[in-house]
Formats: structure tokens, C-alpha cells, sequence
């Protein structure tokens, strides 16, 4: 049957489509001949990639320790290979010495912090939350950048890394979103905004006007009796236990900077967890609370498993349509259909949900590593779940010339920006085209030619060998001169930083009431959400952003590798347990970034220098001596014991 060609796009609800509205330009109005739009943009799709892998890199850092965040920062705004690099150079760096990093260089790096927070009881049944606050400031850029002329605020969440982390993911029973809803209020205060967004960061001096307390309850009361307005428990109580904490933070850095984007992501469990929280500050932005209506809210994530019922995810998808959020959900799969491969594979799959989500991702790579799982979990007798946002149908076909709706990445390349695989990327594949590659910073000797050949060919996306990795390293090293600064120890009370400012931890809130899973009663999920659903889909632009496993740089595990951001290095924080501080602040002072948390030993009180003066690099290298000795003991005797069997 003759199906015409599609005349028109479809509307976008991703950062896409936002990226297009601050250009002015009306993709309503834009003329489309199936194929493309009559006046393509490649500069606002290699940003909108640019912006997707910046989000990547924050999910990936998300993983690591607050020394690592804190070299790992200052390579935001550089291309994968010198991230990929730069990253395992400064983990490699800091397991020999033992020291964090202090020095800035990268000009648009602002204020960050980490909040961590963890349930007092439980055990391994027990819940824990990391969430890391980062401001990037390019108001000074005009191009070079995925955010020109802005200054965007991150939240990013840390995926499954723990024992905790496994028996969240395995909580899969539906619970009401009612009691996140309920688990925190937004202080709200208009600010004075400077009339310049070069005049000032700070706006505290216009804060005159006493807090409004919003509760959402007062305003989405009319979902809480519906039985459908429920998520993922595991999902909703780790949220519910850090939620209040984020939502002080936000208005923190609300009213201390004149900030133009929030965006939310996370990797796996950490996407779920940022699909919620960005709800929630949608749902205050719905709500009406002043301080959030100048922003744009964006939530970015990568591989995140099904979490809503079709009622909450109509929910979710009505503040899309609103404007008060934009969702850019990424996924790695090898075919249009691959993602539906798992049913094939019948009993022997659904024996992997005993492992949680990380499980997962390493069982399914023995079967098939071109098949990222964790999208497709929960399954049965869990099945029932769905992403948020807009998908295409499984019936619908030729989206691209038939219904204006794009399938993947490739058609969001063609269609928005004109760009064919002549302009050299693979079907799918790694954005390669030299519009992404100029929204980043490079190195001497790594030019676009040298770039789009390495990224495809490199294993994890690194450079191993040759100039241009010494020239990483001399980069990397001007930014975190790892070896100049005193080293961090765990747990230790909160002193004075660099910078002679007490910073002081975060008081921790009470334990959050611990609930049953929701007696929801009656049916789960209803024809009518369902059609709902199907009814509205095909009228918006797909939020699902699909690249392929195939032309992956992490070449084992489909889930490790996102836009060019290799996560296979942080799979090592799952063979060891460390504890964040409650509170962690990264602040600059002129050319220095200065990390200040109960992670800062109590004898390091203003300098490196102070610190040597009270012994302590001596006792540090001397517990470094008898920990080396007693490994080489141990091999020692297990030699012997090999020899005499």
C-alpha cells in the first residue's frame, strides 16, 4: 500500500528541539521532503551530539571517587579520546601516589558538589545515593562548546556499583509515586536576575523576599488516588532517600548563579534515578515555583531500565509536552529490533535477573555483545513496565518519509542536519563528522582526520601509543598536576581548605519512613493509558536515541560504551567499597580548584606545606612500605605452597 510522504517533522520534546527553539527557528513551519528539512542545520546536531557526550562523560564520572571527579572535570569540554584517556591517566596517576588534584586551568569549570547519603540500617539491604552537582560556565564562548554563551548546571547519578545497588535493582515491585512526591518541598524565592549575563554570577544580593514553601502534594493531589501513578520501589526509595537533599541543593546554586539549563542524567541505575528527580523538578516547575521558570530542564540518559506504568508515564510525557522538561533517552542496540532479541532467548535470560542490572549487562555479553540488556529489564513477571517518554510504534514503518519521526541517530542526523554517511560516520554509528569534533577541544597533532580514524579503531576509545599520547598527557598534566598536593584520606572530620574557609558538612536528615511496596489493588495498567499512549505518540518526535552496539567503542559489553565514553573502567568500583563524605564542595579561587569534605585530613589544614611540616608524608610513605612488604610476603608463601604441591 502507497503511504505519501511526510511533510512536516514531527515536534521535538528533546534538548534537540530546544537547541532549534533558541536558534528561532519553527520546525513546524520547516518544509520537509521526507528525507530532510529545507533548511538543515549540521552545527545544532553536532552540538546537540557534543551535549549528549559531555552528559556521558558527567555519568562516567559519576562512578569514580571525589579525586578522580576532581581531575575528571576539567576534561568536559575536551573529545572522547582525550577523555577516555585523560581519565584512566589520572586513576593510573593517583593509585601511585595516592593524591588529588588542585590545579585549574579550564576556564568554563565553576563550583561542584557531591552529596552522599546512606541508610543507617539494613545492611547490604540498605539503600545509598550519590549525586554530583556541577556547574560548567561558558558565557564567554561563542562556538567551541555544546552550551555557547550559556551557564548549565548537572546533576548526574552513579549506576549500579555495589551490593546495595543490586538488591535496588532487583526491588522491582510497583510502588506509589505518591510518597516520593511527598518527600520533599521547594523552598521558592524570586532573585533579582542581572539585566547582563556577564554582569555577575552571583545574585544573592537581590534575595530579599522570604522563602514560599511548595508541596507538590498541593498540587498533584488529583494522580495520588490513581492506580496506575507508581514506579519501580527499588527506584523510588534510594530517590526518596536523597530527594529533599537535592532539591536544597538546586535552589542553592539557583540563587547563587543566573543559571540558563539544569540537566539530569545518570548510566543505568543512575539513569533511573535521574528519570524521577528530573520528574519531581519538572512537576515544581509545573507547580509554578519562580525560581525554575527562566530555566530549561533536561534529563539525559544512558541505557536505563523500564521504570513506569503506562498511567505515570503519560504523566511524565504531559510535562514534556508542556515544556517544563525535555528527555534525550540513549540507547545502544544493533538493529531496529535487537532490543527485542531478549524474548528469544526464553528461560535462560530471565535467570540473570538474580544478579541485579550489572549482572546483566556481563551475562548477556557471553550470549550476545552486540545486545545492551538493561533497557529491556525489568522482564517477567515485571514486564509490565515502560520507558517514559515517545517511542515508535512496533507497527509503524519508513517512519523517516512516511511520518516525519526519526528511528535512530542516523535519521536524526539527516533529517535536522543534512548529514549522509558520505560526510563520514558509520549507519548508527560514532558521531565522527567534523561539526561534533569542533564543539570540543583538542590537542596538537590530534586533528579531525587523525580523530575519526582513532575513535573507530581504538580499543575503549583511548590512544595508546605515538605523539598524540604524550601530548594527552602533558594536557591532563598542565590541568591536574596530580603529584603537587597533599593526599586525601577517608572519614575524617571537616577542616579548613586551601582557601582558610570552613566548609561544613551537611547536617543528615532523619531516615526517611520506610514503606511497604504500594497495595495498589486492581489493575496495574489500563487499555485506556495504553491507547493513550499509542494516540499521542505518533503526533510527537521520538524521545529514544538509538546508536549502534556494533560500531561501539567498548566492543565486550554493549552497555559500557555511550556516545564514545567508555564506562568499562568503571566496573572497578564494584570490586571495592569506598564511602563519600555526606558533603563534598569543589570550589574555585582564581586559578585553583580546592576540594573541600570530611575526606581532607585533619592535619592538612592550609597547605601541602603544613601538612609535610606535621610528618605526615613520612607516615604516609611508611604505611605505603609495610603495605608493600606484607604483599610480597604473602606472594612469598603462596610460591612456597604452589612449590611443595
Amino acid at each position: 500500500m502507497f503511504k505519501p510522504k511526510a511533510t512536516a517533522v514531527k515536534p521535538l520534546t528533546t534538548l534537540l528541539g530546544a537547541f532549534f527553539e533558541k536558534a528561532g527557528i519553527d520546525l513546524a513551519s520547516e518544509a520537509y521532503n521526507g528525507k530532510t528539512i529545507a533548511n538543515p542545520q549540521p552545527k545544532l546536531v553536532g552540538q546537540y551530539e557534543a551535549a549528549l557526550t559531555q552528559a556521558s562523560y558527567l555519568s562516567r564520572l559519576a562512578y569514580e571517587e571525589n579525586e578522580v571527579k576532581l581531575g575528571g572535570i576539567q576534561l568536559l569540554n575536551t573529545n572522547p579520546l582525550i577523555f577516555n584517556t585523560g581519565i584512566f591517566y589520572i586513576y593510573g596517576a593517583l593509585s601511585k601516589s595516592g593524591k588529588a588534584s588542585v590545579n585549574k586551568v579550564a576556564k568554563y569549570v565553576g563550583e561542584g558538589s557531591v552529596i552522599s547519603k546512606r541508610s543507617e540500617s539494613g545492611g547490604i539491604f540498605g539503600k545509598e545515593a550519590h549525586c554530583h552537582f556541577q556547574v560548567l560556565d561558558y558565557t564567554g564562548y561563542n562556538c567551541g562548546c555544546p552550551y555557547p554563551g550559556e551557564r548549565v548546571l548537572y546533576l548526574a547519578f552513579r549506576g549500579t556499583s555495589s551490593v546495595k545497588d543490586v538488591f535496588v535493582d532487583l526491588r522491582a515491585n510497583p510502588s506509589s509515586l505518591k510518597r516520593l512526591y511527598e518527600s520533599c518541598q521547594f523552598a521558592d524565592v524570586e532573585p533579582t536576575i542581572p539585566t547582563s549575563a556577564n554582569s555577575s554570577t552571583s545574585i544573592n544580593s537581590g534575595l530579599q523576599v522570604q522563602p514560599n514553601i511548595i508541596r507538590l502534594k498541593d498540587t498533584f493531589w488529583n494522580h495520588y488516588d490513581e492506580k496506575g501513578f507508581a514506579s519501580h520501589d527499588g527506584f523510588i526509595k534510594v530517590v526518596e532517600l536523597i530527594m529533599q537533599e537535592i532539591c536544597d541543593e538546586v535552589r542553592r546554586y539557583l540563587t547563587t548563579y543566573q543559571l540558563d539549563r539544569i540537566v539530569i542524567t545518570g548510566h543505568s541505575l543512575g539513569a533511573a534515578k535521574a528519570t524521577l528527580v528530573a520528574m519531581i523538578l519538572a512537576s515544581f516547575k509545573s507547580a509554578g515555583v519562580q525560581l525554575l521558570q527562566p530555566v530549561r530542564l533536561h534529563c539525559i540518559t544512558y541505557g536505563g531500565p523500564k521504570l513506569f506504568l503506562d498511567y505515570s508515564r503519560n504523566v511524565f510525557n504531559d510535562l514534556l509536552i508542556a515544556g517544563h522538561l525535555t528527555l534525550d533517552r540513549v540507547a545502544n542496540r544493533s538493529d531496529n529490533v535487537a532490543s527485542y532479541a531478549l524474548g528469544s532467548l526464553g528461560t535462560g535470560v530471565g535467570a540473570l535477573t538474580a544478579v541485579g542490572t550489572a549482572g546483566l549487562g556481563a551475562a548477556a555479553a557471553l550470549v550476545n555483545p552486540i545486545i545492551d540488556p538493561i533497557p529491556q529489564y525489568p522482564i517477567a513477571p515485571f514486564s509490565f513496565y515502560v520507558h517514559p517518554g515517545f517511542m515508535i510504534l512496533k507497527t509503524e514503518t519508513h517512519t523517516q518519509s512516511t511520518t516525519g519521526r526519526s528511528r535512530n541517530i542516523s535519521d536524526i542526523r539527516t533529517m535536522f542536519g543534512g548529514l549522509d554517511r558520505k560526510r563520514g560516520y558509520f549507519f548508527n554509528g560514532l558521531p565522527t563528522y567534523v561539526e561534533y569534533f569542533n564543539c570540543f577541544d583538542s590537542v596538537a597533532d590530534l586533528t579531525y582526520d587523525t580523530y575519526k580514524i582513532k575513535i573507530l579503531i581504538n580499543h575503549l576509545g583511548r590512544v595508546y601509543t605515538g605523539q598524540v599520547l604524550k601530548n594527552i598527557k602533558t594536557f591532563v598534566g598542565s590541568i591536574t598536576n596530580i603529584s603537587a598536593v597533599a593526599d586525601l584520606r577517608k572519614n575524617e572530620p571537616v577542616v579548613e581548605g586551601a582557601t582558610g574557609t570552613e566548609v561544613a558538612a551537611v547536617a543528615a536528615p532523619a531516615e526517611p519512613q520506610e514503606f511497604e511496596g504500594a497495595q495498589l489493588g486492581g489493575a496495574l495498567f489500563s487499555r485506556k493509558e495504553t491507547k493513550s499512549y499509542k494516540d499521542e505518540t505518533v503526533n510527537q518526535g521520538p524521545n529514544h536515541v538509538v546508536y549502534m552496539c556494533d560500531r561501539n567503542i567498548s566492543s565486550v559489553v554493549c552497555h559500557a560504551g555511550y556516545v564514545g565514553v567508555a564506562y568499562v573502567g568503571a566496573l572497578r568500583t564494584m570490586m571495592k567499597s569506598f564511602k563519600l563524605a555526606p558533603y563534598t564542595k569543589f570550589e574555585t579561587s582564581g586559578n585553583t580548584l580546592v576540594m573541600t569534605s570530611r575526606e581532607i585530613p585533619a592535619s592538612f589544614a592550609t597547605s601541602p606545606a603544613a601538612f609535610n611540616a606535621t610528618g605526615g608524608t613520612r607516615k604516609m610513605k611508611r604505611r605505603h612500605r609495610h603495605r608493600s612488604h606484607r604483599r610480597r610476603s604473602h606472594r612469598r608463601r603462596s610460591r612456597r605452597h604452589c612449590s611443595r604441591r
